[in-house]
Parts: C-alpha cells; structure tokens; sequence
C-alpha cells in the first residue's frame, strides 16, 4: 500500500482547451494485492481538489474510489480491468466508469 499527492499545474493555454487554468490538488491512497502468482488487485481512493476556480469559472470537488484487477500470463502478457466510482461534490452527482487497459 501506499500513498501520494499529485499536483496538476496550469501549464496550458485554456482558453484553447489545453488546460483548467487552475492548480489541483489530488491526494491519493492506494496499493497492490497479490492474490495469485498472476492475479494482482489494485484498490484506490483519490480525491481532487482545485486551489482557485478553473478556467470556466469552477472549483473542482471531486473524489473516486476505483478497483482494478491485474492479469499476467508466464509470457508477459497482460489485462487489466479497471472499475471506478466517481463523485463530484459540487455537482451532488456520481457516475460509474469502466476501463480495460
């Protein structure tokens, strides 16, 4: 298990879709479980939160817990499906994503 905080910078242009144009924070707490010699799980709570309000004039509250699960085969071959629960604090609203990688 391990921790983190990410910083994400306002170093593109916004105004051309390249960026927020504000600094957010986003702390993180997550790891990695081995539950076979192949099988790997990977849980992870973040959350995201802007300094200033962005460029559109928002502030950006939102946290995500996602669980992710690993396989790799004896030729290195590898899946990895990922689930994730998101919510936006300022909007009151959640939403569900999928991803496989």
């Amino acid at each position: 298990m391990g921790s983190g905080l990410a910083l994400v910078l306002p170093t593109g242009d916004a105004s051309q879709n390249r960026g927020l144009g504000a600094v957010v924070a986003n702390p993180f707490v997550g790891g990695a479980l081995p539950l076979t010699d192949a099988l790997f799980l990977f849980p992870q709570v973040a959350y995201f939160h802007s300094l200033d309000p962005t460029f559109a004039g928002l502030d950006v509250r939102q946290g995500t817990l996602s669980v992710g699960l690993t396989w790799v085969s004896s030729s290195a071959f590898w899946v990895a499906p990922l689930v994730e629960y998101a919510r936006d604090f300022e909007e009151n609203e959640g939403a569900v994503n999928y991803e496989v990688i």
